[in-house]
């Protein structure tokens, strides 16, 4: 009787380590392009404009994490439930306790005739007489 042998016992863990090792990798990346971006825009502008010193790269990646504390924060503590992303407004939907054919046009339109002149009048008489 052959025994087969599972390889795959853990799929998942293999899984989480190819995307952490390539978002580290992603993440190294894209800071050294914006740390050069930065130390070229500083030496080409600040030392013309501002007669300041010209940058290295480790300065220029330096600035950047200073600037990042300083100013941007690192997002962390964003416990409102109601928000899981910083793209929420893409992805969610707004919803409603109505009904949406609530405020179609027609609807609205019965309203304004039934109630809403009368009503708005009676507000316009009561600001005005105060």
């Amino acid at each position: 009787m052959e025994q087969t042998i599972n390889r795959k016992k853990h799929p998942v863990i293999g899984k989480i380590i190819f995307w952490v090792f390539t978002g580290i990798l992603a993440a190294a990346f894209f800071s050294a392009i914006f740390a050069i971006a930065v130390t070229f825009l500083w030496n080409w502008l600040m030392t013309d404009i501002f007669n300041l010193p010209a940058i290295n790269y480790l300065q220029a990646f330096g600035l950047v994490i200073l600037a990042r504390l300083l100013v941007g924060g690192w997002h962390k503590g964003h416990h409102d439930k109601k928000y899981d992303s910083h793209f929420h407004h893409f992805f969610k939907k707004t919803t409603y306790d109505h009904n949406e054919d609530d405020f179609s046009g027609k609807n609205f339109k019965d309203y304004w005739e039934k109630e809403g002149k009368e009503a708005f009048n009676n507000y316009l008489n009561k600001n005005s007489v105060s």
